[in-house]
């Protein structure tokens, strides 16, 4: 770890242990004992398993997709990219940037391969993509009948149009090249080239519109999954009082952007979103009990991420 990265670390450790600090003292544990224990075991527990294995098999499959709408020759065969993914997830968990788990699937995604950059930018498009739709299912769910909130709504949509416009410029090259010729003076000869280089081969996801919908569609499909089971684990904990399920489709995107708030791996800071956006219908305990049991799952596919990665290591330098 560089130095000069050190006291940006410690700022996370802090908001982590300040939010953490901020919910225990709110928060009843000696209830959460009571409230899991009430919980159907046969219908948390495939809700779970369900969140650790199917959403990193959705994730890859997304990926690949994008990687096969590139180059139909140069791209990493599906189980590999299954394993990368796997290992970003746990990359995403341990390290103290939330972006750990894209350095490395970008690093061995294009290590040995020789279109590199078109490799290396898909995992830029499947962030894009999927910040997308998460905001788009959020943005319909706040116009239902029950869940309108304007202050939400401005949130979701002022963030879907800012991806938006970045996909659309993204996929007009005419545009790139003219904002590029006009701070060419700016920039070194090299470094324009590069960024030219770059804009190329994040465009050419953008005009295969077959393989972004394809991608688009998977990617909703990964969102449903994962706030249904959510709202499963809802209703077991807390029954009747679970937050309506076009809630959910509101809330939980929101809940996942608040991973871009600097922490470690989001801790604290996702608890803390569980809490605000559903304790006034299930309860602040519950909503905690909740969160937790998505954590579980988050650092269940931690751990089997990083068996994965061992098995990967130890397989390259055993050829």
């Amino acid at each position: 770890m560089k130095g000069d990265s050190v006291p940006g670390v410690l700022v996370k450790v802090a908001i982590s242990a300040g939010f953490v600090a901020f919910l225990l003292a709110r928060i009843d544990i000696s209830r959460l004992s009571g409230i899991f224990r009430a919980c159907p075991a046969q219908r948390v527990v495939p809700l779970l398993a369900a969140m650790v294995i199917f959403i990193p098999l959705f994730l890859a499959v997304r990926w690949f997709v994008l990687l096969r709408g590139q180059s139909k020759g140069d791209i990493p065969p599906f189980p590999f990219v299954l394993q990368l993914t796997m290992a970003g997830l746990f990359f995403n968990t341990v390290l103290p940037t939330g972006a750990g788990g894209d350095v490395v699937r970008i690093y061995y995604a294009t290590r040995g391969r020789e279109r590199k950059l078109g490799t290396g930018s898909s995992v830029l498009v499947d962030r894009m993509i999927g910040s997308l739709t998460v905001l788009a299912m959020a943005g319909v769910a706040t116009c239902l009948p029950g869940v309108a909130r304007r202050d939400v709504a401005a949130v979701t949509g002022s963030l879907f149009a800012l991806i938006v416009v970045a996909a659309v410029l993204l996929s007009r090259r005419d545009f790139a090249r003219a904002f590029f010729r006009s701070f060419r003076r700016f920039l070194s000869p090299a470094f324009g080239q590069r960024l030219m280089l770059l804009y190329d081969a994040l465009a050419g996801y953008f005009v295969r519109k077959g393989v972004l919908l394809c991608a688009v569609g998977v990617s909703f499909l990964l969102d449903l999954l994962s706030i249904l089971c959510q709202y499963g684990l809802a209703v077991a904990l807390s029954g009747a009082h679970a937050p309506a399920p076009g809630w959910f489709f509101a809330a939980i995107p929101l809940i996942w952007l608040s991973n871009l708030v600097p922490s470690i791996g989001g801790t604290g800071v996702r608890e803390f979103s569980y809490v605000f956006f559903f304790k006034s219908a299930m309860g602040k305990d519950a909503a905690f009990a909740l969160s937790l049991l998505v954590d579980l799952t988050i650092f269940g596919q931690a751990l089997l991420g990083a068996a994965v990665f061992v098995l990967m290591r130890h397989s390259r330098q055993a050829k």
